[in-house]
């Protein structure tokens, strides 16, 4: 994923950092997409695995509030030592 999304924003680069009359019109849209890429790379590797492994962790919570000890987290809870 990281590759892939480095090397689509470098491509978009020469057209980002391009002087000519011509290019100026697609700038704003090279600029857009690859910050666009940029920032959806974040959100894939940080955001998603945050998030997933607190939904694994409330589910586990909720299960065991019902009475149902054999559903496990996804990760063991922090203990306070």
């Amino acid at each position: 994923i990281m590759l892939t999304s480095l090397t689509t924003f470098l491509g978009f680069t020469p057209l980002i950092l391009e002087n000519a009359i011509q290019a100026q019109f697609f700038k704003p849209f090279a600029a857009s997409v690859g910050c666009g890429i940029l920032f959806t790379t974040a959100m894939l590797m940080f955001l998603v695995p945050a998030l997933t492994s607190l939904h694994q962790r409330w589910l586990a919570r909720r299960a065991r509030s019902r009475g149902r000890s054999d559903v496990r987290p996804a990760m063991p809870e922090p203990t306070s030592a």
